[in-house]
């Protein structure tokens, strides 16, 4: 979980429990574990990705949901996903609560 994305990964699990709740499935097990992502000075994007916040090599054989709250230009996601591949998970996906529209989107 992104440190931006923590209230909607709140609400996330919720609902997920609710779903599996009434409509008995079962519940999948999942641990998280939140990461800072650095792609800014001020308001300004560097171009560069700096992680932190989780041993990233426990990731390993691992389905990654990243959870964010909002993606504004989605190079930080377009840097992050490739850079946590590198670690070898079983898959990485994103889920965003807003995607901002704008011509560098």
């Amino acid at each position: 979980v992104l440190k931006g994305g923590s209230a909607f990964f709140h609400a996330l699990v919720e609902k997920l429990r609710l779903f599996h709740k009434y409509n008995k499935c079962d519940y999948v097990p999942f641990t998280f574990d939140f990461i800072r992502v650095k792609s800014y000075e001020g308001t300004k994007s560097t171009g560069n990705v700096q992680v932190s916040g989780a041993d990233l090599a426990k990731f390993k054989g691992k389905n990654l949901l990243l959870v964010e709250d909002i993606i504004d230009t989605g190079k930080t996601m377009a840097k992050l996903v490739p850079m946590l591949m590198e670690y070898e998970p079983e898959s990485v996906r994103v889920a965003s609560l807003l995607e901002k529209r704008n011509p560098e989107s």
